[in-house]
């Protein structure tokens, strides 16, 4: 893993790597990605979502065309990434409970999904903070952020 991509920073991106980052910026940090997938996230079919897969770093990254295609989404699936000095991939519900209380998340909710092989996921989310943690059998296996947001339609570029 990159030393300079590992500091997980709510609303501002991981490491070096920020939200709003042009695609040619993110590739000179990360190089290339192992997989490119590019598809309509709305019904019309007009609004694409480009996602950069490094299954190396256990790291992808999504830009969206309605946001001139900037950087505007993190994910996680792997250890080594750090939120201040903890990693919580693996760690149990409780253990992330406690850590996310101590490090200001006061307004996490917590819903029990299902995805399209009928696994059920939890998902506990900080709206405030718009992260998201993916648990599996009570432990996080995924962590996903964006950044801020002025009101519902601005986005607040770090």
């Amino acid at each position: 893993m990159k030393d300079s991509i590992k500091e997980i920073k709510p609303g501002i991106g991981l490491g070096q790597l920020k939200f709003g980052m042009e695609r040619d910026d993110v590739n000179s940090l990360l190089g290339e990605p192992t997989r490119v997938d590019t598809y309509a996230y709305s019904a019309e079919g007009n609004e694409m979502t480009e996602d950069w897969f490094y299954d190396s770093l256990g790291l992808s990254v999504s830009f969206d065309q309605e946001e001139g295609w900037k950087l505007t989404t993190v994910s996680i699936e792997k250890e080594g990434y750090l939120l201040g000095d903890i990693d919580l991939i693996g760690k149990t519900e409780s253990e992330l409970l406690e850590i996310l209380k101590g490090k200001g998340f006061d307004d996490l909710e917590d819903d029990l999904l299902a995805d399209e092989f009928g696994e059920e996921q939890q998902l506990i989310s900080s709206e405030e903070k718009c992260v998201n943690f993916w648990l599996v059998d009570k432990k996080v296996n995924e962590i996903q952020w964006s950044p801020l947001f002025i009101d519902e339609d601005t986005i607040k570029w770090p």
